[in-house]
């Protein structure tokens, strides 16, 4: 917040509409937005999306060559929005500008899996892993595989990457608990929660309310 409220203030003193202080101020409005939702504060989180749109869409406007802007109004249409459609159009923009943007093949893959079509979210995902094998990448199309009804070996594949990459992986240490388990390996999940234990990794609600973890 602190520093959402510097980039103002810098804003204000230089009375131009800078589009890179801009972006900064948008897309760290934004990530507030996205806390307060977290926190189940629907009010607050609606205003500052709305104060980042002003910000990231003038931004846009000003510098509609730049690829970083554009991924970054795709990001607010993507999660602060959910208007999906239009955040496949800004990534798609980001990559005509970048080819090489990696994080825009990531998130139309994001955004096609947000509108539940496992098809093409995986062959944006694939295409994204094939440039550069990230862990958020793995993490989500394990994700994909598991929610929207995907072959759960191969997401549990996708997740175990995933937390190989990035011991922090969070979600996809959840994710691969439930994944284990649906396939019947309770052993292999039982080692999956005991270092989510050891590693001070959150547990969703969704791994608490399993039975076969209770005991654990």
């Amino acid at each position: 917040f602190n520093r959402a409220v510097q980039f103002s203030a810098r804003l204000n003193r230089s009375g131009i509409a800078h589009p890179r202080l801009l972006q900064a101020r948008g897309t760290l409005v934004l990530e507030l937005s996205n806390q307060a939702r977290e926190e189940g504060d629907r009010a607050a989180a609606a205003r500052l999306v709305g104060e980042a749109k002003k910000d990231l869409d003038l931004a846009a406007k000003l510098n509609p060559i730049d690829a970083g802007v554009q991924n970054d109004c795709g990001v607010l249409y993507l999660t602060g929005l959910q208007q999906y459609d239009a955040a496949i159009e800004f990534f798609e923009r980001a990559l005509q500008r970048d080819p090489g943007n990696v994080l825009a093949v990531h998130n139309i893959g994001l955004a096609y899996y947000r509108k539940q079509d496992l098809e093409r979210a995986l062959r944006w995902f694939d295409a994204a892993i094939q440039r550069k094998p990230l862990a958020i990448t793995h993490e989500a199309r394990g994700v994909a595989l598991y929610d929207l009804g995907g072959d759960k070996a191969r997401a549990g594949q996708d997740l175990m990457k995933a937390v190989q990459l990035d011991p922090e992986a969070g979600r996809a240490y959840n994710y691969l608990v439930l994944c284990l388990l649906d396939l019947g390996q309770a052993d292999q999940a039982r080692q999956v929660y005991v270092a989510m234990r050891k590693g001070g990794i959150p547990f969703l609600p969704e791994v608490r309310a399993r039975p076969e973890v209770r005991p654990w």
